[in-house]
């Protein structure tokens, strides 16, 4: 019988190495790595939980901030303390909050989606605008329809 080939020596070993060598001597050491392995584990997760956390908290006082802001600038719309004299259209606005969708310079104004909504919204003036938005912030309060006529009515301001 010819010399086996060096290389299939060394893949031979290698394959004893992880198929026998290698479970016999994790089963001999286990008693001793198992108890550092769990404890290295829980920490790990007590690190990411801490990670969490913070991430979590950092989050919700960034999002408490935009909303915070967004409700102002909708209350300053409504209350037409913007900067200019519309109070009609505040008053307007105030109107629609209370009232259905029949008061609105939108026809059928419940029964649209989104993005029906949106398409309408740049022919509309400020005043309406801003009805929109108090029926929309009041009602079903899409995101997509108050971002849009708040960014219009930014438009509209110059600021």
């Amino acid at each position: 019988m010819a010399d086996a080939d060096p290389d299939e020596a060394e893949l031979r070993e290698q394959a004893l190495d992880l198929f026998v060598y290698a479970p016999i001597g994790l089963a001999l050491e286990a008693r001793d790595l198992l108890p550092k392995l769990v404890q290295r584990g829980r920490g790990q997760v007590a690190l990411a939980r801490v990670m969490g956390r913070f991430a979590a908290q950092k989050g919700q006082t960034e999002a408490n901030k935009v909303v915070s802001a967004a409700v102002d600038g909708f209350r300053n719309g409504l209350n037409g303390t913007d900067g200019s004299d519309d109070t009609d259209a505040a008053t307007e606005a105030r109107r629609a909050v209370k009232g259905d969708d029949d008061s609105l310079a939108i026809e059928g104004y419940d029964q649209l989606a989104a993005a029906q909504v949106v398409k309408r919204l740049p022919a509309l003036d400020p005043a309406e605008l801003k009805a929109i938005a108090a029926y929309e912030g009041s009602h079903r309060q899409r995101v997509t329809i108050l971002n849009r006529a708040a960014k219009l009515l930014e438009d509209d301001t110059g600021t």
